[in-house]
């Protein structure tokens, strides 16, 4: 159980600060410090605790924020990726996130958005080189 919970908990994390700083482009602390990301990131955040059946939303939401602060100058592995053309780890991360909820019926507009526009990015990336 420890072991399930300590990967939920990483993925929870990198689900909601990777694809949105990806995306964005912008380092782990805009997502805190600009109140528009923050918005968004709690929407992925609100659909990913209900997708995975978690109990414990306030003190994930707090890991989040602290992570986003505690690496404010970082940028995200997957924006790293994104710059370098490389692939994204976004059906490991976000892909899974949305099956889950899918089999529980939960619909994740927001969660599906940034995966498409990612996506759609990553594609379009690839193409022109």
């Amino acid at each position: 159980d420890d072991y399930q919970e300590m990967l939920e908990s990483k993925l929870i994390l990198n689900a909601c600060i990777n694809p949105l700083t990806a995306l964005l482009p912008v380092r782990n602390g805009e997502l805190v410090e600009n109140g528009h990301y923050k918005q968004a990131m709690r929407s992925c955040f609100t659909e990913i605790i209900e997708a995975l059946e978690r109990s414990d939303r306030e003190e994930k939401w707090v890991e989040v924020e602290r992570l986003c602060k505690d690496t404010k100058e970082n940028q995200s592995s997957m924006l790293t990726d994104l710059i370098h053309k490389r692939p994204l780890e976004l059906d490991a991360i976000v892909g899974y996130i949305l099956k889950r909820g899918e089999t529980r019926g939960i619909l994740m507009p927001t969660l599906q958005l940034v995966y498409t526009m990612l996506k759609g990015k990553q594609k379009a990336l690839n193409k022109k080189s």
